[in-house]
């Protein structure tokens, strides 16, 4: 089975099938073992790959070998290398996941040729609900390597837009969508690290809405003086929302203006500019509908009356 696994003449559907077939492997297959690594590391056919990967791990393989080996599907197929690929994220411990977000920023960082962006990015979506919800052992700030792998993946637009790409993009917008104290403490790291360009480089790339959400909005005015050292443009982006009409919002963005006079300036925008006053009706024009047209016509005013001559000097007036 393994000598039509290593036949690269043959349907790779069909040497997949053959490395499957192989019996588990065991400690003592040490020259079993040497093959089948071969194969993951040497072997053109994605689909080997990944089954040579599934047959050496755990015992054979560690973490970041299991990443580094990975190569993206053939485009529009879904077979082997698809199905492990989408499956790793989740496969992984927390402790692992650490590690994975490690391995995601530098492959995003610095890419090799065969290491796959798209598994990136999925690790990154996995980190940061992880992150979020029990946080990652070894890592009391994930949104130190996280904003540096966003600021990395903000190079791969074209990939994250296409449709290789698009379906992890999406699902990290959904992640840091759902961890609001990750993504607000991401988003600070970001603000407080990058020039004005570079942040919009990044929110840019990202999917709309994932870095700030309209709730957001209110807490950043509460902790308007986080934002201090803050670019204005950037900060702006963080509170520029539709104008709040429930009176509890409004309450909030009262007291935070009171609280930071800075804001003020930036709310009064939000105000709706006040109806012209008219203090004199406009003039009357008057319109007559002619039957063969069926539209207005507009008529000139008409002549006044002349004015009534005066009466001569000493000449009685008319009482009644």
């Amino acid at each position: 089975m393994l000598q039509v696994a290593e036949t690269t003449s043959l349907p790779e559907e069909l040497r997949a099938l053959a490395l499957r077939a192989i019996a588990d492997l065991h400690p003592a297959d040490v020259q079993t073992v040497d093959r089948i690594r071969q194969l993951a590391a040497d072997d053109p056919s994605p689909e080997v790959v990944a089954v040579a990967i599934y047959r050496l791990w755990p015992s054979h393989l560690s973490l970041r070998e299991r990443l580094d080996l990975l190569r993206d599907p053939a485009p529009d197929y879904y077979g082997h290398a698809w199905v492990l690929r989408s499956d790793i994220p989740a496969q992984l411990t927390a402790a692992q996941t650490a590690q994975a977000l490690l391995w995601a920023r530098d492959t995003i960082q610095q890419p090799l040729p065969g290491r796959s962006i798209v598994l990136a990015t999925s690790l990154i979506s996995r980190a940061v609900t992880l992150a979020g919800t029990n946080g990652l052992p070894g890592l009391p700030h994930p949104e130190t390597l996280i904003g540096e792998a966003l600021i990395a993946l903000a190079n791969h637009r074209d990939l994250l837009y296409g449709v290789e790409g698009r379906t992890e993009h999406e699902a990290l917008g959904d992640a840091l969508r759902a961890q609001h104290s990750l993504r607000r403490a991401l988003m600070l790291h970001l603000l407080t690290h990058l020039g004005e360009r570079d942040f919009l480089r990044v929110w840019s790339a990202v999917p709309h809405g994932c870095l700030t959400t309209y709730d957001d909005a209110f807490y950043w005015m509460e902790h308007w003086e986080q934002l201090a050292d803050v670019p204005p443009a950037p900060a702006r982006l963080l509170v520029s929302i539709t104008p709040p009409t429930d009176p509890d919002l409004q309450s909030r963005v009262e007291a935070a203006c009171r609280a930071h006079p800075a804001l003020r300036q930036i709310t009064e925008g939000w105000a709706p500019a006040p109806e012209p006053r008219q203090d004199t009706a406009p003039p009357l024009t008057r319109t007559a509908s002619t039957a063969s047209h069926g539209c207005a016509k507009h008529l000139p005013p008409s002549t006044p009356p002349p004015p009534r001559p005066s009466a001569k000097p000493g000449a009685p007036s008319s009482t009644r």
